[in-house]
């Protein structure tokens, strides 16, 4: 569906707003909003309204309202509007005050009825000349894929091999978001790695289910642990779920599995964290699959730590650091040094915290992971300075800067 506001035309595609075929940037929030205005036939929204559909069962103040409609109203102004279109009705609420028309096909007048089927064939041979081809195979997209995991600097990484423009094939637009989003994420740019990741699923909205719109979700479900939006961190795991479960992709399903453990963690639903995850390890220990099980104990380590269970906290490091060693990996070792180093450093059992820190510094310099690099160092200077050498962790924690 598309709308027109003072020429300029607003196309709705799955419930995201784009304008020349571009995702207009906003947060899911900000899209929902823009979607009302747009549908509200220029009818006042009241406040309640605005609350409830934005923020559906959750207590939110008139201040996070005005900031979603100024996020509205700056995106709006960005797609070409001149002044500001949507304006406060006093004591009533808002309301999108420009001419709001529904753009629609023309239809054929009966003199020209004997043209449709010369126009159906040239538009038929146009279609089939133009149809775009995909250029990126499965097999390089992964090694692109693997070259941004496995780099200690991503965002050095060259990603222009290949010319993606809006008339590409959409499923190089979508492996191209991925890749573009993979590596702002790696570098810590979660702004423009969910607007680049939008932005492919995006166009990607009317194909079939596939690895990498399923990976773009959960991905996009990752950056929104750390985020106030919850709404929106359910509803990407929802879709990840939909699109692993549609190509039957195991190993998928368990990651957002545990990704919607880490959810309730996020939201200090540590109990039903701790069922999930024990879940998930009992199906790895049924499956043999130590990588899962390594996960799965990691994070239910944070779950008892957090609910005072200290005895299993120990157990499930030690565990997440047996599997980090078997397999072996280094990101997982670096984070249970580290974590183990943090807990004997609040025993008081000074020998063994620095043993781990060392281990723990050690992993994490030849980790590409920025979070286990922050937490092993973070141990060894917390320990530093405990121990009084105050010069020495000052040093180190320039080093690690």
């Amino acid at each position: 569906m598309i709308y027109s506001i003072n020429n300029i035309q607003f196309e709705i595609k799955n419930q995201q707003v784009l304008v020349n075929k571009q995702v207009v940037q906003l947060s899911p929030r900000g899209h929902q909003c823009l979607l009302l205005f747009l549908k509200s036939s220029n009818q006042t929204l009241s406040k309640e309204l605005l609350l409830e559909t934005l923020w559906e069962n959750v207590i939110v103040s008139d201040d996070s309202l005005f900031k979603v409609i100024q996020e509205t109203r700056k995106a709006l102004r960005e797609a070409g509007l001149k002044e500001d279109v949507i304006t406060n009705v006093y004591g009533k609420g808002y309301q999108l005050q420009a001419a709001v028309s529904l753009v629609s096909k023309r239809l054929i007048t009966p003199k020209l009825i004997w043209l449709l089927p010369i126009l159906m064939i040239v538009t038929f041979i146009s279609l089939m000349n133009r149809e775009p081809q995909a250029l990126i195979t499965d097999e390089e997209f992964e090694r692109q894929v693997k070259r941004l995991e496995t780099s200690l600097l991503p965002q050095n990484i060259n990603l222009d091999e290949f010319v993606i423009d809006p008339d590409s094939h959409p499923s190089d637009q979508l492996k191209m978001a991925y890749l573009r989003g993979l590596e702002r994420y790696k570098s810590g740019d979660y702004d423009r790695s969910i607007a680049e990741l939008l932005a492919g699923t995006a166009s990607y909205a009317d194909e079939a289910s596939n690895k990498t719109l399923a990976d773009a979700y959960l991905l996009l479900s990752r950056m929104f642990i750390y985020r106030s939006d919850k709404v929106a961190l359910v509803h990407y795991l929802d879709q990840a779920a939909f699109h692993y479960s549609a190509i039957d992709d195991q190993a998928g399903m368990i990651s957002t599995a545990i990704s919607r453990a880490r959810y309730h963690q996020a939201v200090f639903q540590f109990p039903e964290s701790i069922v999930m995850l024990e879940q998930i390890l009992t199906q790895a220990s049924l499956n043999d699959d130590t990588y899962n099980q390594m996960r799965a104990i990691s994070n239910l380590a944070y779950s008892y730590q957090q609910t005072n269970q200290t005895e299993k906290y120990l157990q499930a490091l030690e565990q997440t650091l047996s599997y980090a060693l078997q397999i072996p990996d280094g990101n997982y070792a670096a984070y249970a040094f580290g974590a183990l180093s943090q807990l004997y450093m609040q025993q008081a059992d000074f020998t063994k915290a620095m043993k781990f820190a060392q281990q723990a510094l050690k992993y994490v310099l030849e980790q590409p992971d920025t979070n286990n690099f922050q937490q092993g160092y973070s141990a060894f200077y917390n320990l530093l300075q405990e121990l009084g050498h105050t010069e020495l962790a000052e040093e180190h924690l320039q080093f690690a800067i």
